[in-house]
């Protein structure tokens, strides 16, 4: 992708979290990359152990090799995660509905009465006896221990001691199962919100929140069974997680096309660098185009080729790593110096057309050469510190852009809002506007004389036109697709964004004065080619002639 095929993740991930709820099609837009346990049995996201489908936690790959259709799952009402001895495990603390014993639904819903035991069949965790008890289940109880700390030693100790220092609250209570045996079937788990919230009245995410294998996500230090429960409580799409960490959601629009897009891409990337190399190549070896729109051209052209050389990189490394996260940086700074540059090519052309061309010379403008150069390469240099600083700053800010977390790029999403859409969405305005103001020149140009519009104004002008016309057209599909979600407009858009570069490189090479340079370098050789052939045909008449006269003489 190029510097405006990137503009199209820009696009999305600024508009995606205004998304209808009810486009359920568009919701899988916010989803968080599967979890396999053929890929990964050790996941914290979902469950891969032979019995996760009666708490229904089953990875998606997983579902379908467990005995689920000879088994129902436990009803989730009945049972909660929560903290014994240091870890976190499911036990059983409601009653059924139609147990009618009121103490014991009331004892066993008690949180302050944890005595811990086994049912002796299933070897379900219960809170208490009472518990087991309205559940019909025989029940092992667990090993109570207390382990107590005095400052002072007690050489001989007595009931009243303990007594003392028990009810100074200087003891902690362990509950130790029966046995070695039983530790297997003690079922870890995370503490995770599965319903939506009573306001919610969106019933279709209420069924997906449900129905919808398990995913875990963290939204505000609170984790959700999946993307649709943390969606139908309210909670921003900003804000969502991928897993038990800081990981933020990867952002991946499904489409009728997304593997053709994927292909149009990698192929894209391999015909427009080696088309951006050459036509700056050309630029740098011929004279007349190194003028300071030339030079302009020059600089985008160069930054645009880095960062795709980079993202073409990155496509082939493993996230998470030390390379992904310099690509990511490298990333940031290289696409969005990029857009400055178009920011400056779109400046210059304002410059030159805003009503000031009789005042407008040809020169070279090393002046304004630097100082163009320094905004369009200190200007990102400055948000990328900033993002740096944002990365390595304690705190929870939220805006930390976890560079190569999920992606070889920024994997926070609001930091690529506010580190990187929102700069680049206020470049693109700009030049909009400039643009505009072009077009205000080129009017005014038409009505002064001939002799005030240079030649060299005109090829300026038609640098920008092309650019402006090339990137447009591009758009027009793009926009297209958001309003009508024809995915046919999206694929059109990957295919010319895909091969910007090369439309560019066209657009900038097949000119006349590269042409005219080219015709010209070509006659000196076509002349020496030609003289040396009619030397060689003179010397070889010489000597057919020589070669006659001499036999003429032996005769």
């Amino acid at each position: 992708m190029e510097v405006y095929a990137t503009s199209y993740l820009i696009f999305i991930l600024l508009i995606n979290h205004a998304v209808p709820i009810s486009a359920i099609n568009k919701i899988e837009a916010f989803n968080c990359p599967p979890v396999l346990c053929s890929e990964s049995p050790w996941t914290d996201r979902c469950s891969c152990q032979q019995d996760c489908y009666l708490y229904d936690e089953c990875c998606s790959d997983r579902l379908n090799h467990t005995a689920s259709d000879l088994e129902t799952p436990y009803p989730s009402m009945y049972y909660s995660c929560n903290n014994i001895n240091g870890g976190t495990y499911y036990q059983f603390h409601r009653c059924p509905t139609n147990y009618d014993v009121t103490e014991h639904v009331n004892n066993c819903e008690n949180p302050n009465s944890d005595q811990q035991l086994h049912d002796k069949t299933s070897k379900k965790l219960y809170r208490n006896l009472y518990c087991a008890l309205c559940h019909r289940e025989e029940y092992i109880l667990w090993k109570i221990s207390y382990q107590c700390f005095y400052k002072d030693d007690i050489p001989n100790i007595t009931v009243d001691n303990i007594l003392c220092i028990f009810n100074n609250k200087s003891c902690e209570i362990y509950n130790q199962v029966p046995s070695n045996e039983f530790n297997q079937y003690l079922y870890r788990c995370t503490p995770y919100v599965s319903v939506c919230a009573l306001h919610n009245t969106n019933k279709t995410l209420d069924n997906l929140c449900e129905n919808k294998p398990m995913r875990l996500v963290n939204a505000n230090n609170t984790m959700f069974r999946n993307i649709y429960c943390a969606l139908c409580n309210g909670i921003e799409a900003d804000d969502i997680k991928c897993g038990t960490n800081t990981r933020n959601i990867r952002t991946h629009i499904l489409g009728k096309y997304s593997e053709a897009e994927d292909y149009i891409t990698f192929v894209g990337l391999v015909i427009s660098i080696p088309a951006l190399a050459i036509t700056i190549i050309v630029y740098l070896c011929i004279p007349d185009l190194r003028t300071l729109p030339g030079k302009l051209l020059i600089s985008l052209l160069s930054a645009m080729l880095i960062a795709e050389l980079l993202l073409f990189i990155s496509l082939q490394v493993t996230t998470s790593t030390v390379l992904c996260t310099a690509l990511a940086i490298l990333k940031h700074y290289s696409f969005v110096a990029t857009f400055f540059w178009t920011n400056v090519v779109s400046c210059n052309a304002w410059y030159t057309f805003s009503g000031f061309i009789q005042h407008r010379s040809s020169g070279k403008g090393t002046k304004r050469l630097v100082l163009y150069s320094l905004y369009a390469w200190i200007c990102p240099l400055v948000i990328v510190t900033v993002s740096l600083i944002l990365e390595y700053t304690p705190g929870n800010h939220g805006l930390s852009p976890e560079y190569g977390k999920c992606t070889c790029w920024i994997s926070n999403r609001k930091s690529v809002r506010w580190l990187f859409s929102v700069p680049v969405i206020i470049i693109l305005c700009l030049n909009i506007i400039a643009f505009i103001l072009i077009a205000r020149g080129l009017y005014m140009a038409n009505k002064l004389s001939a002799k005030y519009l240079s030649k060299h104004n005109k090829l300026e002008f038609i640098a920008c036109i092309k650019l402006f016309f090339i990137m447009g057209f591009t758009w027009t599909f793009q926009f297209l697709h958001v309003i009508t979600e024809i995915e046919e407009f999206s694929l059109i858009f990957y295919i010319l964004n895909s091969f910007l570069g090369v439309f560019i490189s066209l657009s900038f090479l097949i000119t006349k004065t590269v042409c005219h340079h080219i015709t010209k370098r070509h006659r000196p050789i076509s002349k020496y080619l030609q003289t040396k052939s009619n030397a060689i045909s003179s010397t070889s008449h010489r000597i057919l002639s020589t070669h006659t006269n001499t036999n003429t003489t032996y005769v």
